[in-house]
């Protein structure tokens, strides 16, 4: 039954809810070294394949793999309320910012070369 619902929502995201506009701007604030501003900047970010565990981190619902935790996708979300604070000043969006940076330096491994990694540890089908 669960995979039946999915197929219907993506089926519906796919025809129905599919867009050629994007709401992504070019963040001018983005650059100097001293900015917290990314270089985009999306208001209306679709996260229809993110579920939050229950600290507020996102992960990653697909159909092949379930929910799991990618660090890319991490790291977006808490980029993009980053920016939402920036513009809004709204001190939710920082504290949702800062889960997100908690997390990836909870997980975070060190590498030989005294470099971070993020172990993204599912098998992707796309």
């Amino acid at each position: 039954m669960k995979r039946a619902i999915a197929a219907l929502g993506a089926l519906w995201d796919e025809t129905v809810g599919f867009r050629f506009s994007y709401s992504l701007d070019i963040d001018p604030e983005a650059g100097p070294k001293d900015s917290l501003h990314y270089y985009l900047y999306g208001r209306a970010l679709s996260w229809g394949a993110m579920r939050l565990d229950p600290s507020g981190i996102p992960r990653l619902w697909q159909r092949t793999t379930g929910n799991v935790y990618n660090p890319a996708y991490i790291a977006s979300y808490g980029l993009t309320n980053l920016g939402h604070y920036l513009r809004a000043k709204e001190g939710r969006y920082l504290e949702v910012f800062l889960k997100q940076v908690e997390w990836l330096e909870r997980n975070a491994l060190s590498s030989h070369d005294r470099g971070v990694v993020w172990v993204n540890d599912l098998n992707y089908q796309e």
